[in-house]
């Protein structure tokens, strides 16, 4: 953008770079997004640690992450480039984390935060374990605390863990029988019993113990279930029921005989 550009009142002068934006086929990029603009309030103007000529913008991008088990660490990445030239924004801090729910608005804090800087091929990375429906990369932020760009890719990726193991695999019709493992997430474990070829549920419970924090940490947790097996020889397995945080999963398939 030209030096002395006038602007609702307010002129750029040359060598300007802290306006929170940019000017582009003359729509104002600001810090909350694209839109047409009547003024810019002086509150909005903020030093950034990158040099914004004319359309050169810097835009942000993010991947979802792959698919993985409950607990384990994944990476969550994405790139900082600029808007016309393309060329990769190297050592820019950027933010990213998880938004349940709330998805990546701009006065929102983010839970599980954590900072990067980009490389010299404008990618960045962090590793977590948490679980959410959505995750945001930001860059900024100005004086009212609003990014000045970010990104947000929408998705669960966690997938939840759960194992079976029966006390016996052979009772007497009427006896009871103990299913004990453990699940994560926390989450309700459902006993399943294989009928006509329909998995049909026999019992659930809540876990009985968790060790981490709650939350959207995929806490460690083991559970127990009594049920009372039906005559003949049944497949089984132990099940758990998907949400916005986490893909569903069941155990390996297991036989038990009442007789």
């Amino acid at each position: 953008m030209p030096s002395g550009t006038h602007i609702a009142g307010f002129t750029l002068t040359a060598g300007d770079t802290s306006l929170a934006g940019a000017l582009h086929s003359g729509t104002l990029v600001n810090d909350v997004g694209m839109g047409d603009f009547a003024a810019v309030h002086t509150a909005v103007v903020a030093a950034t640690h990158l040099s914004i000529t004319g359309p050169d913008w810097p835009v942000l991008s993010i991947g979802p992450p792959a698919r993985t088990p409950a607990g384990t660490p994944f990476l969550v990445r994405g790139t900082m480039v600029l808007s016309t030239s393309h060329r990769p924004v190297t050592g820019a801090r950027v933010v990213v984390g998880s938004n349940y729910i709330v998805g990546c608005h701009p006065f929102s804090r983010q839970s599980g935060e954590a900072a990067a800087r980009t490389s010299s091929t404008g990618a960045r990375s962090i590793v977590t374990t948490l679980m959410s429906d959505s995750w945001c990369v930001s860059y900024g932020p100005d004086q009212l605390g609003v990014p000045v760009q970010q990104a947000l890719v929408v998705g669960r990726n966690v997938t939840a863990t759960v194992t079976a193991r029966a006390s016996a695999a052979v009772v007497r019709i009427g006896s009871s029988e103990t299913i004990t493992g453990t699940v994560r997430p926390s989450a309700t474990v459902r006993l399943d019993r294989l009928v006509a070829g329909t998995w049909r549920a026999v019992a659930s419970v809540k876990p009985a113990s968790c060790l981490g924090p709650s939350g959207l940490t995929p806490q460690h947790c083991t559970y127990r279930l009594v049920v009372t097996p039906v005559r003949g020889t049944w497949s089984y397995r132990v099940s758990v029921l998907g949400t916005p945080l986490h893909f569903g999963t069941a155990s390996p398939v297991f036989w038990l005989t009442a007789r």
